[in-house]
């Protein structure tokens, strides 16, 4: 793989700026140079360099544009016993040295102003009452050309020497990682790879190995060996690998000879012979995944130093990145697996538009549908496939979902290829791209076979209407012929109660007639109005039993009640019996004027509708009252008892009242 080199000077500025990016108030231009198809990297580099900045020997601050300090690494308290909060938000002159304040505050001022300043000594006061010489370098924090403060290192000028050294050292190493991580179009294996190679190069072993821990076993993952003994995807168990010691330690573990170690019983040293081992435990989205580890079969004449440490530690924490990254692509790629399996074995159409309706995706069950391959639709307008007729309603429900990011849903014809109409109906769900672009998903269910079902259930429901309706006409005639019949034979009747019978009969089928006919008028074949019904069905009383009574007022009083037939022919036949019971017995008919005692004749009707369901019908005159002595159950009247089988036929109940007159009140569930 190849290895761009930069200068030093440069590389250190832009991790120096980069390690300032979490005290910005908007963030810096790409200083890590990564290439900008590489963005998703930028997390785990974040981490990376922040760790860095936390774990190098230098000091490393920044300052906002008035002087302020914004961030200080942990080296400031070892270097001059102030810990870094303590400072946070001040300025270095609190803690210059008094003789040195002038000298060492120019150089600040200098900072302020945005010059670069080159490595300056200046003096500090330790927190224990010592003097410290320090260096310092300093470079402006710029962001479209606006000056946001600076960033810079310092350290003790007595270590001036070793400290460059290390810092070459760890330069050195950061370099070989940023590089690897800087390749353009170099995948994530290829990245795990070539840290291996890096590793082993850096720290002169010979084995490289990422590994895997599920359950008992431990996997190569990936691995670089110089000598043959590991390959990718090798078993073993745990208990057999040094692998166990690094999980259990749960730090870095180094180790430059193995055999004069604690170590040197363990099976994994008896079986593999490793003499030199550094390993740092792998963790992914919080959970132990393996370990990053390098070896040797051959010891190393010096222990590990801190920096080794430090570098593993910074690997363990990149590779670890690298293997949440895969994990996520993994998933998403299963995810985009799943969902094109579903979108593509669903009988839906599935299409993805812009918000002007370009088609942006067609599944590919189109052309089986509507006869059009997905690569002719591509580019074409959604709205151009509609039915013209049917555009505007959907075109309106359309925008306002874009508009509101709401759900649409329409119902709408489409051409098919052939020139057939289909009918579709469509579920349309925004969305907000990451980019800010507002998209739309859009199922559409053909339901041309649902739409010719209701259209025949519907034809067939008009025709049994018109059926219904014949038969509720045939009926009602049917019963005016009885009734007319009933007539023609009351002319052999010569008077007296057969004659009286006939009459009732004929009453009776007149009820029952009535509400046939207001059935066949009516668009509801299932339930009778009884407020108009009432109404026709006194009328027609009070000409057949007031020929010589005109006088008697008749008042009906009925809710706007619909019942159902089951309910309106025995509540028809009630209201027949007992109203003319009251034309016939409540007034004597001696008066001639349907008064009595001087007072007008009355009857009222009522129909109510009462809380939970229930229908109170009442019949009321002021008529002469009906007999103390006579119980109405029993009576031998035939009009009554077929009055009370009717109530018991609708699950009512009945009561008389005599109180000026005769009222009889029915109560019974309305039902449906």
């Amino acid at each position: 793989m190849g290895k761009s080199k930069r200068p030093t000077e440069k590389l250190n500025g832009q991790v120096k700026e980069y390690l300032a990016q979490e005290n910005l108030e908007e963030p810096l231009a790409d200083v890590s140079g990564v290439h900008e198809h590489r963005e998703q990297d930028n997390t785990g580099a974040e981490m990376f360099f922040r760790d860095l900045a936390h774990t190098v020997p230098e000091v490393v601050f920044s300052l906002s544009h008035d002087g302020k300090i914004t961030y200080l690494n942990p080296a400031f308290e070892a270097l001059t016993g102030w810990k870094p909060k303590d400072l946070i938000g001040k300025s270095f002159e609190e803690i210059m040295w008094t003789e040195h304040k002038t000298i060492s505050a120019r150089d600040v001022q200098k900072i302020r102003q945005g010059e670069i300043l080159h490595p300056t000594e200046i003096f500090l006061s330790h927190k224990r009452g010592r003097r410290i010489a320090a260096e310092i370098t300093a470079v402006p924090k710029l962001v479209k050309g606006k000056l946001l403060g600076a960033v810079g290192t310092m350290r003790a000028a007595a270590r001036k020497k070793s400290t460059e050294e290390l810092l070459a050292q760890q330069e050195k190493r950061i370099r070989s990682l940023y590089e690897i991580s800087s390749e353009p179009g170099i995948g994530i294996e290829e990245q795990l790879i070539e840290t291996l190679k890096t590793g082993t190069e850096v720290l002169g072993l010979e084995i490289g190995i990422i590994g895997h821990i599920v359950g008992d076993n431990y996997t190569v993952m990936q691995c670089h060996d110089r000598i043959g003994k590991v390959t990718q995807g090798m078993e073993i168990d745990l208990e057999m690998t040094y692998c166990k010691i690094t999980i259990a330690e749960d730090r870095v573990v180094a180790l430059h000879h193995v055999g004069k170690s604690v170590y040197s019983t363990e099976p994994c040293y008896k079986q593999f012979q490793l003499e030199t081992y550094i390993a740092v435990p792998l963790r992914a989205n919080g959970k132990v995944f393996g370990t990053l580890n390098f070896s040797s079969p051959y010891p190393r004449e010096n222990p590990f130093t801190e920096a080794d440490k430090d570098f593993i530690r910074l690997m363990g924490r990149w590779v670890s990145t690298m293997i949440e990254r895969k994990q996520a692509e993994k998933m998403l790629k299963e995810q985009e697996e799943f969902y094109r399996t579903l979108v593509e074995n669903t009988h839906d159409l599935i299409v993805e538009t812009s918000t002007d309706g370009e088609l942006l995706y067609v599944s590919s069950n189109h052309e089986e549908i509507l006869g059009y391959k997905p690569e002719e639709l591509l580019g074409e307008n959604i709205f151009d496939l509609i039915y013209p007729d049917d555009r505007p309603s959907v075109l309106s429900e359309f925008l306002l979902a874009a508009e509101d990011l709401s759900t649409a849903r329409s119902v709408y014809r489409c051409r098919h290829r052939n020139g057939g109409l289909r009918w579709f109906e469509s579920t349309g769900r925004p969305f907000r791209t990451t980019s800010g672009e507002i998209r739309i998903i859009i199922d559409c269910r053909e339901i041309t076979e649902r739409i010719k079902a209701e259209e025949e259930i519907q034809k067939s429901l008009s025709e049994k209407e018109a059926l219904l309706k014949e038969i509720h006409h045939r009926v009602k005639n049917n019963l005016q012929i009885i009734s007319s019949l009933l007539s023609l034979q009351s002319d052999y009747v010569k008077g007296g109660d057969s004659l009286r019978l006939i009459h009732e009969c004929q009453s009776r089928i007149f009820a029952i007639a009535l509400i046939h006919e207001r059935l066949y008028q009516s668009a509801n074949l299932r339930d009778v109005k009884m407020a108009e019904y009432i109404e026709d069905l006194a009328a027609k009383l009070m000409c057949v039993y007031t020929k010589e009574k005109q006088s008697i007022d008749v008042n009906i009083d009925a809710d706007d009640i619909d019942v159902t037939i089951d309910s309106a022919i025995p509540c028809g036949l009630i209201v027949n019996e007992l109203f003319s019971n009251c034309l016939k017995h409540a007034f004597p008919a001696n008066t001639g004027n349907g008064e009595h005692g001087g007072k007008a004749g009355y009857i009222s009707v009522g129909v109510k509708s009462e809380p939970k369901g229930q229908v109170v019908l009442t019949v009321k005159d002021n008529g002469v009252g009906f007999p103390e002595s006579l119980d109405f159950r029993k009576t031998e009247s035939l009009g009554l008892q077929l009055v009370c089988t009717l109530v018991e036929q609708l699950n009512g109940a009945i009561e008389l009242v005599r109180d000026n007159g005769t009222t009889f009140s029915i109560k019974f569930p309305r039902g449906r």
